[in-house]
Order: structure tokens, then C-alpha cells, then sequence
């Protein structure tokens, strides 16, 4: 009994380490604003640690990169694998592109895991001068450009596989130019996949219509909005995943 009880002690001021490093390095909560560009990212977690993260960083002076990703399966595991991507995002030289940042992540899980745990994730790499934008979308599809009164529903490459899931991989970029006024909206699988008392989802169409109709307020109250609306019409019914709203406004 004495031993189980050391060891349960143990494990839980590990878990509690691993939980303080998780928090410390994947942010509830991102921003950046300047005359050009309005980024706004933000995760709610399902547990104390999940798989769900975003990074958002100045890359040059005209250039930033920006990332939601969502690993698969929740808890610390998934929390672990947040914390050591994040830090490889903070220590790449972005000069040799996002194409080999995007193939170490690929090599790092696979070689850990051999497909069994994979990460999806948007890679965005944005001009804030030109509105020139290139995304890599691994696996994760959710990708809306909202301009004047359209939803534009980003088409994926279908060579892009989630991250893990193959030892290699050559990673397909699309690319674009947003406009003044437009708004890019991302977000991962934990928004549409949730569901209420009466097992309805609170699906894609229900998102992008909220979207549109306050497209014209700050990202501040359209993400305040989206939040509160899935807390609404979940009530009653427990949170069953991870959930994370990336939002690009480009002013001209």
C-alpha cells in the first residue's frame, strides 16, 4: 500500500509539472494587430491539457507565420506533443521555408509514434503588405475566406495527409491574395463535432452563418459570440473536445 501510494504521489507532481510546461508554452489566447493585419487565436480545452494549439510569429519584417494545428486523441499525450511542436515553431529558421518545418513535424511524430497518434494543422505563411498569403493545409479542411457577402470554402490538396501518419511527405502550398475587408476563419474539429442533449452537432453551416452575420464587428466579439452561442446550445451536455478559433482580417 505504502508503494502504490509513493507512486501515486509521484505521478501526480509529474502530471502537475507536465501540465505547468503546457501552459506556459501553448497560449489560451493569441493576437496580433497592426495597420495592416488583425490576427485573432484562441483554444479552449476540454481537459487541463489537450491537443488543440496555435503559434502565431514575425518571421521578417513584411512576414508572419501562423498555425492551428489539433493533435489526435486528447489529454497529456497529446498536451506533450503541443509543447515540443511549439518549441520547434520558436527555434526554426523560417529562411529555409515552411515546406521543412512542416516535413520535421511529419518525422518527429512518425518516428515516435508510427502513425498511431497524427496532427492536423493549417500553416499559413501571410505578406501583411502585399495580402500575399500561402497555406499549407494538412489534413485539417476547416478553412473559410469571408469576403463581402461570400463564404469562400478553401480547397485542400489531396496529397496533404496529416502530419504522422506517412514517413514522407511533400507538402502542396496553396497560394492567394487576400483583399482589404477580407477575413480568413479556421478552426478545429471541436467546434462542429459538439453536441447537445439531443445529439444534434453544432455544425459548419451553423458556424459560417454566425460568421457572416456579425463578419462586420471586431474578431473580439465574433469569437466571444461563437464561444458563447456553442455554450448555449450545448447546455446540459459536457464539452467533448478540444476547441480552437483562428481568425485573419486583412485591411488594405
Amino acid at each position: 500500500f505504502d508503494l502504490v501510494l509513493f507512486l501515486s504521489e509521484m505521478m501526480t507532481r509529474e502530471l502537475k509539472a507536465a501540465r505547468r510546461v503546457h501552459s506556459a508554452i501553448v497560449k489560451d489566447e493569441l493576437s496580433i494587430n497592426t495597420e495592416k493585419i488583425s490576427v485573432s487565436g484562441s483554444t479552449e480545452m476540454a481537459g487541463e491539457t489537450g491537443g488543440d494549439f496555435q503559434y502565431m510569429r514575425r518571421i521578417s519584417d513584411n512576414r508572419m507565420f501562423i498555425s492551428l494545428c489539433d493533435v489526435s486523441g486528447k489529454g497529456l499525450n497529446a498536451g506533450l506533443i503541443s509543447v515540443a511542436v511549439s518549441s520547434m515553431y520558436a527555434a526554426y529558421d523560417f529562411d529555409k521555408g515552411t515546406f521543412g518545418l512542416i516535413q520535421k513535424i511529419n518525422t518527429y511524430i512518425n518516428d515516435l509514434f508510427s502513425g498511431e497518434i497524427f496532427l492536423t494543422g493549417v500553416f499559413i505563411d501571410i505578406n501583411e503588405l502585399t495580402g500575399e498569403i500561402k497555406i499549407y493545409d494538412m489534413g485539417h479542411s476547416m478553412i473559410y475566406i469571408f469576403r463581402e457577402k461570400k463564404v469562400i470554402s478553401f480547397e485542400s490538396h489531396s496529397k496533404n495527409f496529416p502530419l504522422g501518419i506517412q514517413k514522407e511527405i511533400e507538402p502542396v502550398v496553396s497560394e492567394f491574395r487576400m483583399e482589404s475587408g477580407d477575413m480568413l476563419i479556421s478552426y478545429s474539429d471541436g467546434f462542429p463535432e459538439q453536441s447537445n442533449l439531443q445529439n444534434e452537432r453544432f455544425d459548419e453551416p451553423r458556424i459560417l452563418s454566425l460568421a457572416m452575420k456579425y463578419r462586420n464587428s471586431s474578431m473580439k466579439q465574433i469569437k466571444d459570440i461563437l464561444y458563447e452561442e456553442l455554450k448555449t446550445w450545448r447546455f446540459g451536455q459536457a464539452q467533448s473536445d478540444d476547441m480552437s478559433l483562428l481568425m485573419i482580417r486583412y485591411k488594405d
